[in-house]
């Protein structure tokens, strides 16, 4: 089943061939900042990209615990999870979804229960 608000590549490749249509038919309205948390020094960031919301997660932490940003809409049924794959080298895991989520939050995987920042609302 095709997951509406994860958008892939094709769907960045379209968006990027028709902005100069969109931008010769008349400036859009200007978008709404990034906001980032952190759990330790794993950070978690939402930032407005080319019309779209890209989640973010960033392991800052070579302790070999994985990290992962949970992601809720408010009329979910389900959050999704964005990880940073690569652990704590250089770069973050990144997708990009259609609609702005409500909030979301960091989390550091570890034994136990995870350890995760508390919920942030997201203002896109």
């Amino acid at each position: 089943m095709i997951n509406s608000r994860r958008v892939g590549l094709t769907l960045t490749a379209l968006l990027t061939a028709l902005m100069p249509a969109v931008i010769v038919a008349g400036a859009g309205p200007a978008q709404a900042a990034g906001s980032c948390v952190q759990q330790g020094d794993d950070r978690g960031c939402i930032a407005p990209v080319d019309g779209l919301h890209q989640v973010s997660a960033c392991d800052n932490e070579a302790d070999g615990h994985g990290v992962y940003v949970e992601v809720d809409w408010t009329d979910a049924a389900q959050n999704e999870t964005v990880g940073d794959g690569n652990g704590s080298a250089a770069g973050c895991g990144t997708v990009r979804y259609l609609d702005a989520p409500y909030r979301y939050r960091v989390c550091e995987s570890v034994t136990g229960p995870d350890y995760c920042s508390s919920w942030v609302n997201y203002y896109g």
